[in-house]
């Protein structure tokens, strides 16, 4: 059988010329299937393919459809990240503009704990270096609100501190005793945190918080 389909391969091979054995419109069919598609120069040639498909030389190779290009796809890759985009802008504007005080107050008001330990370390740094945020602070009614809310609320041990420690700086200038004094959610919410100090077990992350309670009321009460 292999040795008839030679022969019949062998007559018709010498039926065309030799120049069109790569012709473009040469079709493969019948015997001529059993000669195998063309490959890459220097890769073997196989013995044979066993189809029964008419197929021509040049035919360009078969594209998956997962390779093409899918405009739909696309548009729906670019949906998702200008979505993303549409989201980090409407959690970060909030704190874009104003002045740096305000933008650490809103950071300390936020309900994420990474922006609130943000918010309260900047504000600490702020009034820690510099007199004029000091003044600033206690001049804006929205810090000191957020500063009370933070305190009434007993965050996370290292807000609090970083929240006193403000406290505290504020409390060295000019009217700063008088106007944090002046403010009755402040002083119940110290007081209750001295009371706790004196009343509660030793713990070491608040241990810190109830001393610098203890200082403040001092500084306050002192004349």
């Amino acid at each position: 059988m292999h040795r008839a389909r030679r022969t019949l391969l062998a007559i018709a091979l010498r039926q065309r010329s030799p120049g069109s054995l790569h012709s473009t419109d040469w079709p493969l069919t019948g015997c001529g299937a059993m000669l195998c598609v063309p490959v890459e120069p220097g890769r073997a040639l196989p013995s044979c393919v066993g189809c029964s498909f008419s197929r021509k030389l040049s035919s360009r190779s078969h594209t998956p459809q997962g390779d093409e290009h899918d405009p739909v796809k696309t548009r729906i890759v670019h949906g998702m990240v200008l979505g993303s985009f549409a989201v980090s802008a409407y959690t970060v504007l909030p704190f874009l503009g104003g002045t740096i005080i305000e933008n650490s107050a809103k950071l300390l008001s936020s309900r994420d704990p990474l922006m609130q330990r943000a918010g309260a370390d900047r504000l600490r740094v702020l009034a820690v270096n510099s007199q004029s945020c000091r003044n600033h602070i206690l001049s804006s009614s929205t810090a000191i609100e957020t500063i009370v809310a933070r305190i009434e609320a007993c965050s996370k041990p290292d807000v609090l501190e970083n929240v006193l420690l403000v406290i505290q700086e504020l409390l060295q200038e000019k009217g700063g005793r008088r106007a944090l004094s002046a403010n009755s959610s402040l002083m119940r919410r110290l007081e209750e945190l001295h009371r706790w100090g004196s009343e509660v077990p030793f713990v070491a992350e608040y241990a810190r918080i109830f001393t610098l309670v203890d200082v403040i009321l001092v500084e306050m009460q002192s004349p």
